[in-house]
């Protein structure tokens, strides 16, 4: 499931965190939050752009870098993104806090750097909608090939089939050449015979032979 799945099963408002107000002293420190609307979170991007990548050569190794410039994701220079974020969350003092400290200090930091928690989150969403509508053509392409190497495989097995078939009928063939060569070699055996007893009468007629009694090529 998609991150822009995620949010929408969690409902349509979505409560965003920001600010963080220091109580005193005594009192811990709170979050404040507010919320938005799913819609308010989701960017339009270029998705037939993204589209248009699969069903190249290159369709599986393609960078996620080059899905989020077709897909028209360019935050300016210096721009806070989804990554900044993370770069954050995977260093230290944050890598090694707890989930409410990590997320006060980045508040604080997001506050220092002038940036909406919601631009952050638009990115984040924004990158997820680029991979989704990758996977969804990728995935159109890849069925369409399944398809075809179906139809392909269909139409090989039948010539499998008739080639079976065809071996068939030349083994049959070859078994009555083999029959016909048999039956007149005997036939020329007893056509043989027939002459000799032939020959043998006349020639109690005749001096010399009129009956043929070698056999013919």
């Amino acid at each position: 499931m998609g991150l822009l799945d995620r949010l929408r099963a969690v409902g349509s408002r979505l409560k965003i965190i920001q600010s963080v107000r220091i109580l005193p002293a005594a009192a811990p420190a709170r979050v404040e939050t507010r919320s938005v609307t799913l819609a308010e979170l989701t960017t339009e991007i270029k998705a037939e752009e993204v589209r248009s990548l699969a069903g190249q050569p290159e369709e599986f190794a393609a960078a996620f870098e080059r899905l989020y410039e077709a897909a028209g994701i360019a935050p300016a220079e210096g721009a806070w993104t989804v990554f900044t974020l993370q770069d954050l969350l995977e260093k230290e003092p944050l890598k090694s806090m707890d989930r409410g400290t990590a997320q006060k200090m980045l508040q604080s930091k997001l506050a220092e750097a002038q940036v909406a928690v919601e631009d952050v989150v638009k990115d984040a969403v924004a990158r997820d909608q680029a991979l989704d509508a990758f996977e969804a053509a990728l995935k159109g392409r890849l069925e369409a090939r399944e398809a075809l190497r179906q139809r392909k495989i269909a139409e090989l097995e039948q010539l499998e089939l008739e080639l079976l078939r065809l071996r068939e009928e030349c083994g049959a063939l070859g078994k009555s050449g083999e029959s016909d060569r048999r039956q007149f070699g005997a036939w020329k055996e007893r056509k043989a015979a027939e002459e000799r007893r032939l020959a043998w009468t006349v020639g109690y007629l005749l001096d010399e032979p009129v009956i043929t009694t070698e056999p013919k090529a």
